[in-house]
């Protein structure tokens, strides 16, 4: 009788060293690899408009990571790669990775749709450095807004260019219009 062989996972020290040579980006659930698929030139715009802004308007405390870092969101369980990510610059410990994020963003795509709404959600708002947390749709002007208020989380939702964000533990405030800015909705994606 021919038994099924059970897939082999991976320890998170082999999956760090195996993503540093890896051509492909990989984030890693409790042994599990999950390859990163490509994005679209909106959602790539979003999140460059969103770092930029960022980057530009954050004092030195500060530093701002586009997809291609990973963040440790729990010891040798779980590795992703967030859109963006602001750390203080003191984390800097990892050359390739971020362990206290204070903000995290994810654009949304239909592929991950669900995962960013649910099982990021949670995983990035248990993590003790983590003030906010910002899933940003690619297919209109919306952000969904989880902020950390002493032991809660609030939810606030922006949809209109003119609505502002405001990072108070990063000291500044964020208009909508800079997230989307160069983005048109009025174009049908095939």
């Amino acid at each position: 009788m021919l038994v099924a062989e059970k897939e082999k996972l991976l320890t998170a020290k082999e999956y760090l060293d195996l993503e540093k040579e890896s051509e492909v980006k990989h984030e890693f659930v409790h042994g599990n690899l999950i390859e990163m698929p490509g994005e679209s030139k909106k959602a790539n715009k979003i999140a460059l408009n969103l770092a930029s802004f960022l980057n530009i308007n954050l004092d030195d405390k500060f530093d701002v990571f586009n997809h291609n870092v990973k963040v440790e969101v729990e010891l040798d369980g779980i590795y992703r790669y967030p859109d963006v990510m602001v750390a203080l610059t003191s984390d800097d410990e990892d050359e390739y990775l971020v362990k206290m994020p204070v903000l995290l963003a994810e654009v949304v795509s239909p592929s991950s749709k669900k995962t960013d709404n649910t099982e990021k959600l949670v995983e990035y708002t248990s993590m003790s450095s983590t003030a906010y947390y910002l899933i940003v749709n690619q297919d209109e002007m919306l952000v969904k807004f989880y902020r950390r208020k002493g032991e809660v989380w609030e939810f606030l939702h922006f949809n209109k260019p003119n609505d502002v964000i405001d990072l108070p533990a990063l000291k500044i405030k964020l208009k909508l219009s800079e997230i989307y800015k160069k983005v048109d909705f009025s174009k049908i994606e095939i």
